[in-house]
């Protein structure tokens, strides 16, 4: 049924085919005419055309597949750490949290909403919340990521505020067989298996596995709230800590180490009629499995024996009575499981048009995370898991036309329709997810979002082009519905909605006398409320998040402008300075009247914020083997106006660094390769009152340096091997769980 839908979307939905890989330059004589194959000084996201990156008319980045290669990375989003202008939000491999931000925006989980990310063109922010599972794509079937800041509301509608992020996959250019393995700190076992071939010059086939399993390592402090007491069970072992707002509390043990087993299986086939006109499918099977191993605690009897439950006195802020039980150490096991659909046609047409049209499926039919009771123990009791299911489905089609030498105009169309739904089941014993006892609660909605735009590229003298871009998006919400199965929480049934949404920009770009290129750009974007923001209730501890159904889509003016200069053959400089405007910021607020103490946390739209920022970067060859690279980031997003909690006015959005900075050194000779790189992000709040200012403490958000390296030399044409090493100063810290220490891992590669 998935495969039938997948197909009969195609020729009815007449939507933009994203930023696809183009028809290639003409190429070698011995060489296939490959239609898949990008060059890589062209780029294009930001203007889902070909244009040179240093003519882009946004502030645009490239990170390559040997960039990848020269970092040994296991996850895809950390390829971007060291890219200016982008917050990767990553505590370590088995973070679901993971994700990235850029203009001001946030990266960590549902925040990524407002960074779209794209693989081969198709979006894959899912349609729930809108985040991304950065692991199912895996880094070695990745060629190129191209990075376009800045709104492109008016070429990708929603969710493109702070920028889109363009994932593009290894194209079958040859016969080819490759193999990896690495191993390393944290239990981390990676191998990789990939095959391609080609047929007659026009057929081409792939396959290729991967597996990340990762042990972890415990990074989850077990905190308790203490009373001031004189009598009780006396117990030893708890360590005294300040919270991120300068409150008191007590460590009492560890939670076990976190472990994360990944799959990722991807196929892929593209036909060739001719060199312009081709076809493409891909398919990408991701799992996801995580949990946690066994917990410690730090609490000791009179006898010396260890405890973990009951009511005990404690030598902590003076003498104090803390309760414990062993569902404080634990935590549930989750996982996911992702598939990808994609298909992609694309046509030359004449000598000056083309035509693309693509269709995909994002398919998620299970997302699930247990919850203990407080009676649970390591060995069972009581516990509840969430499972969610989604689908968003896609198409696309985009018409080309060269009118003149130096004019292009293009106009598309696009679908996105998204659904969701979530089942809350008793288990009688959290550790077996299968047994489920009781439907407790359902969660459900549906969204489709259709859009129509146009763009128009034109050439006014030799040194200025002008790029203008408009938008209409049409976007529609149905069957949001809640059901708790109690009296006080019956089914709530909630009304369709619908908005229109009307965004532009315009760029331009001059050439000027001694290769100094000035751009600027003005331009809005738009998003509309998630699933989740509407209809999802959920209580995370003791935290109840509290969605609305009459959420307002989001806002934002943005205008910036940017220069690059070479200066000389072998330095260059370029900067970025813009401002953003956001109103109706969907913003997650605490209802004082429900609960003084600021427990029950309702959405609502905000008000404005604004952002202020600047993208510097500088890079020399400073001889030929080695190269130098080093940028720099400011991000001020502050609430400007915000009438339901005015006391975060001029306070940071919070999980927004307000800094970052990184530094690159790269060498290379014949047979090795060497890349030494340190990187800073400043602090960040998770307080929207920004009162959350203690650092080094467990639950803070600690500014870090990193510093990494690698090696890599080739012992022949087949057989490559490399070493790296990252947080290599051993650097504590926090991002609300403990930080990882310095870390190693070896790799070897095979290559046919």
């Amino acid at each position: 049924m998935i495969l039938k839908n997948f197909f009969a979307i195609l020729p009815t939905a007449l939507v933009l085919s994203g930023a696809d890989q183009p028809p290639p330059e003409k190429p070698k004589p011995s060489e296939p005419d490959d239609p898949f194959m990008v060059k890589t000084t062209v780029v294009v996201t930001a203007t889902r055309d070909e244009v040179e990156i240093a003519k882009s008319p946004a502030a645009t980045s490239v990170v390559t597949s040997s960039d990848f290669d020269r970092r040994n990375i296991l996850l895809l989003d950390q390829s971007l750490s060291l890219t200016e202008g982008v917050n990767v939000f990553r505590r370590d491999s088995t973070d679901g949290m993971g994700g990235i931000g850029m203009r001001g925006f946030a990266g960590r989980g549902s925040a990524q909403i407002r960074t779209l990310v794209l693989v081969d063109g198709q979006p894959i922010n899912e349609g729930y919340e809108g985040s991304v599972n950065w692991g199912m794509i895996p880094v070695g079937e990745v060629d190129r990521v191209e990075v376009a800041r800045g709104p492109f509301s008016s070429l990708y509608g929603g969710s493109a505020m702070g920028g889109v992020v363009n994932v593009l996959t290894r194209p079958i250019d040859s016969t080819k067989a490759d193999f990896s393995a690495r191993y390393g700190s944290l239990d981390t076992l990676n191998y990789s298996a990939h095959v391609s071939k080609r047929f007659f010059d026009r057929l081409g086939l792939g396959l290729a596995y991967n597996r990340l399993q990762v042990g972890g390592f415990p990074s989850q402090y077990i905190l308790v709230s203490g009373t001031a007491a004189t009598t009780g069970t006396p117990a030893t072992g708890a360590i005294r800590w300040l919270t991120p707002t300068g409150g008191q509390t007590l460590q009492v043990g560890m939670r076990g180490a976190d472990w994360a087993n990944m799959h990722t299986w991807r196929s892929r086939a593209e036909y060739s009629w001719s060199d312009k006109t081709a076809l493409y499918f891909q398919w990408i099977h991701h799992r996801n499995d995580r949990g946690s191993d066994g917990y410690e605690t730090y609490l000791r009897d009179a006898s010396g024996a260890p405890v973990d439950e009951g009511t005990y006195l404690v030598d902590g802020w003076g003498p104090q009575r803390i309760t414990v039980r062993p569902s404080s150490y634990l935590s549930g096991q989750g996982g996911l499981r992702t598939r990808v659909y994609n298909l992609r046609f694309l046509k030359s047409i004449a000598s000056s048009g083309s035509l693309q049209l693509s269709a995909g499926l994002l398919d998620t039919p299970s997302d699930f995370s247990v919850t203990l009771a407080n009676t649970a123990t390591a060995s069972g009791g009581n516990g509840t898991v969430a499972d969610r299911r989604g689908r968003g489905w896609y198409g696309n089609a985009l018409f080309a036309t060269r009118v003149a030498a130096k004019h292009q105009i293009s106009a598309g169309s696009e679908l996105r329709r998204d659904s969701s739904r979530s089942n809350e089941w008793l288990l009688p014993n959290w550790t077996i997810i299968d047994q489920r006892s009781r439907l407790t609660a359902i969660t459900q909605g549906k969204s489709l979002t259709t859009g129509f735009y146009g763009q128009d590229q034109i050439a006014i003298t030799d040194r200025l082009n002008v790029v203008v871009s408009g938008r209409y998006d049409y976007w529609r919400t149905w069957d949001g519905m809640t059901d708790r199965f109690t009296s006080s929480t019956p089914l709530i049934p909630f009304s369709a909605r619908s908005k229109g949404s009307l965004t532009g920009k315009a760029a331009a770009v001059y050439q000027a006398p001694g290769d100094l290129t000035l751009r600027a750009s003005v331009g809005t974007a738009f998003r509309n409320p998630s699933i989740f923001e509407l209809y999802r209730a959920s209580t995370v501890l003791t935290i109840q998040l509290v969605p609305n159904p009459d959420l307002k889509p989001e806002y934002l003016t943005s205008w910036e402008v940017g220069v690059r200069k070479p200066l000389g053959s072998r330095f260059s400089v370029e900067g970025t300075y813009y401002e953003n405007r956001v109103d109706n910021l969907i913003y997650r607020t605490r209802d004082l009247q429900a609960d003084p103490s600021g427990r029950v946390r309702p959405l609502t739209n905000a008000g404005q914020s604004r952002t202020r920022g600047v993208e510097a970067t500088a890079e020399a060859r400073i001889f030929r083997w080695l190269s130098w690279r080093s940028n720099y980031t400011l991000q001020n997003h502050v609430i400007t106006s915000n009438p339901g909690l005015p006391d975060t006015v001029g306070k940071q959005i919070p999980f927004v660094p307000e800094h970052m900075t990184a530094s690159t050194l790269t060498a290379s000779g014949s047979k090795w390769t060497a890349f030494l790189a340190g990187r800073y992000s400043g602090a960040m709040f998770a307080a929207d009152t920004n009162n959350d200012t203690t650092r080094g403490v467990p639950q803070s958000y600690d500014p870090f340096f990193l510093l990494e390296a690698s090696f890599g030399y080739r012992l022949n044409r087949h057989v490559q091997f490399q070493v790296n090493g990252e947080n290599l100063l051993d650097r504590r810290y926090f991002i609300y769980k403990r930080m990882p220490g310095r870390t190693a891992y070896a790799a070897l590669r095979f290559t046919l």
